[in-house]
């Protein structure tokens, strides 16, 4: 236990709780993999609030974590923000004058773990699992902080995962820029896995998942020595998978069975001219993780003039602006409290 400072509370950090992040793209399965894993007791696995993401670029606003104001503005804000999260953490109450001395350091990184640990403490798990994959671009910093922390990188077709983005309110939406992070993110998270070795790394393809279900979720439960059990596979039935399903229409899916049939619609809701593009930006990186390609051999793919890629920016921004409007005003609701949120953190600091 660590030493407390004079009228402090002091709190033991648990060693015995472990954590399991995922790394990637969103859009790949994440949701229904881990309302699997949740089903187990030893097992926490919420929706994620996506600390780092969120609050990484807003670090050197908050100033020196070593001073005790700064340093409980950042605790108390991240406790508001996944307060707010359009999927609750139901059963989870936080309070930042706690979390601040419960962290092993005084980083965002040990926030987000502290944070995680008494989510697990309250179900009375030992795992904790962070389904955010956008944390593939804090692997630093979770390196340094977390050096025992656990990693599953999970994979789907690149062109089927943009199909979901563009349906999804969130994320890019021309197939420029959709191929570009995903290829990025994909050779970030194989890099990573391959360099941590397989004691603190897993690879698992989504289209494997759900053709696989038993098989690979006793793969994964092997990888953190938890049992696995039948009532995984119907997690569709669970509070949790309900809850959120009713908290955003790119969710729905989470309280049906496994679709098993579930891959390769690209083929039919691509033209040709869409999956070459695609193809053109991230051939090589779908090559790596064994899908097909119909247009383009890796490596051979077409160069845009910057001409064309200010098209597609354009583009772009135009499909996310439609993307918000044509959202359901009970999930532009669910999403409201983070949004304003995140307004007042950065009024706050005149950004």
């Amino acid at each position: 236990m660590r030493r407390a400072k004079p009228g402090k509370l002091t709190f033991q950090v648990m060693s015995d709780i472990q954590g399991l992040a995922m790394i990637g793209t969103q859009r790949s399965g994440t949701n229904l993999l881990r309302l699997m894993l949740h089903q187990e007791k030893e097992v926490v696995a919420l929706h994620p609030p996506h600390l780092l993401q969120t609050f990484f670029p807003l670090l050197p606003h908050y100033g020196d974590s070593s001073q005790d104001e700064s340093w409980f503005a950042l605790c108390r804000d991240v406790c508001d923000w996944v307060a707010a999260n359009p999927v609750p953490w139901s059963g989870v109450v936080l309070d930042a004058e706690i979390l601040r001395e419960k962290c092993a350091s005084r980083s965002l990184v040990s926030l987000m773990a502290a944070i995680y640990e008494s989510a697990a403490t309250a179900k009375g798990a030992r795992w904790w699992v962070n389904k955010s994959m956008g944390q593939v671009h804090f692997l630093p910093a979770l390196e340094k902080d977390l050096p025992d922390l656990r990693y599953l990188h999970l994979y789907r077709d690149g062109r089927d995962v943009a199909l979901s983005f563009q349906r999804a309110v969130v994320g890019h939406k021309h197939l420029y820029f959709l191929a570009q992070s995903w290829a990025k993110e994909q050779e970030l998270a194989m890099d990573f896995i391959q360099q941590i070795g397989p004691e603190r790394g897993i690879s698992m393809a989504y289209e494997t998942l759900i053709a696989h279900p038993e098989q690979e979720l006793r793969r994964i439960c092997r990888f953190m020595g938890i049992p696995f059990r039948p009532e995984m596979l119907e997690f569709y039935h669970s509070k949790e998978s309900q809850q959120t399903a009713a908290s955003g229409a790119m969710w729905a899916n989470v309280r049906k069975p496994i679709l098993a049939g579930n891959t390769g619609k690209y083929r039919v809701e691509m033209f040709p001219d869409e999956q070459e593009l695609f193809e053109a930006v991230a051939g090589s990186t779908l090559a790596k993780l064994g899908y097909p390609l119909h247009t383009t051999p890796p490596g051979s793919g077409q160069v845009f003039s910057e001409a064309e890629i200010a098209m597609f920016s354009v583009e772009n921004v135009e499909f996310q602006a439609l993307a918000r409007q044509r959202q359901d005003p009970r999930d532009a609701q669910k999403r409201a409290p983070q949004e304003a949120l995140l307004r007042a953190i950065r009024q706050r600091f005149g950004i």
